[in-house]
């Protein structure tokens, strides 16, 4: 009625009226925004998650932008090569951020970092640990097959590599000629250790070389799902005996870092790792001279001591 003051009630339908407009209003603004209703009981992204999702949304926006019809890709927002995963995973460092020592032009000391995938020592294996055992590998293998003293399968040739795996037919143990590959696929082992590296680490593409590395041990662990796999580290040198080009290709630093890689790459993958670098360098990380004539190949007295090494560093059946 004209005149009429307003009561309680008519004040109390006004102001539900008022908030039911409001809500209503901020309901529909999340709906258009986000593409949905909020859910019940979500909660809203902190400030660090936000920008966190930002960048990545940014990243995948500026990814997209960047790919041509040709199907080429900008790599520069793309995830992280091979190679750089590999030398910049710290994760199975147990102390914290500071992983290594780092001198001042920068270089990480590899030497110093400990890593969960290499095999700790332990007794010797028993009698009859090898006779399940089957070594694959390069030149630096083939010594061990022929002056070392560990009865087991061996499949090597000089040049044996992570390609080579795939694409070579060798020699098999029991007398055929097919690929590495091909021989895994009909026969099974205990245990497989793979030893390449001395070769690959002078290769200029050392992004195709791990993924050459993650091919061939997935091969391996896909023919060979019982058996315990080693990936062993490469072997020190000694510079000065070598000739200029292997000098200049496999020096002390990259034969650090590509163990460093192989650790993580043995970490990642769920397999082992074998240092025996630890058991034949000296005191500046190099191969004794008396024990080599061209500074990377060596006789009877090293491989005696890798021998020991790989009988002291294994794992239980």
């Amino acid at each position: 009625m004209p005149g009429r003051k307003p009561t309680f009630i008519d004040r109390a339908i006004i102001y539900f009226s008022l908030a039911a407009v409001i809500l209503t209003t901020a309901a529909f603004a999340v709906f258009f925004v986000t593409g949905r209703t909020p859910a019940a009981g979500s909660r809203n992204l902190t400030p660090q998650s936000s920008a966190v999702h930002a960048a990545a949304s940014q990243a995948t926006t500026t990814a997209a932008a960047n790919r041509t019809t040709a199907g080429t890709t900008e790599a520069v927002t793309e995830a992280p090569t091979e190679t750089e995963r590999l030398r910049d995973k710290t994760s199975i460092i147990p102390d914290g951020p500071s992983f290594a020592e780092i001198s001042p032009d920068g270089k990480v000391d590899y030497s110093r970092i400990r890593y969960a995938s290499i095999v700790p020592e332990c007794g010797p294996a028993p009698d009859g640990y090898f006779e399940d055992a089957l070594f694959i590998g390069n030149s630096i293998q083939q010594i061990q097959r022929q002056i070392g003293s560990i009865r087991a399968d061996y499949i090597t040739t000089g040049d044996h590599n992570v390609f080579r795996y795939f694409e070579w037919e060798l020699a098999m143990p029991d007398g055929q000629k097919m690929t590495t590959a091909a021989y895994l696929a009909s026969h099974a082992y205990g245990k497989i250790y793979l030893t390449f590296g001395i070769n690959e680490v002078s290769y200029d593409d050392q992004e195709q070389v791990w993924r050459g590395f993650r091919a061939m041990l997935a091969d391996v662990q896909q023919k060979q799902p019982q058996a315990a796999i080693y990936l062993v580290g490469l072997l020190p040198v000694y510079p000065p005996l070598m000739n200029e080009t292997a000098r200049r290709l496999i020096t002390p630093e990259k034969i650090l870092e590509f163990n460093h890689k192989l650790a993580i790459l043995a970490e990642d993958e769920g397999v082992y790792m074998l240092n025996p670098a630890e058991a034949l360098q000296d005191e500046n990380g190099f191969l004794k001279a008396e024990w080599s004539k061209d500074g990377v190949h060596f006789g009877s007295e090293a491989t005696r001591i890798w021998d020991d090494y790989t009988r002291t560093h294994a794992v239980s059946p």
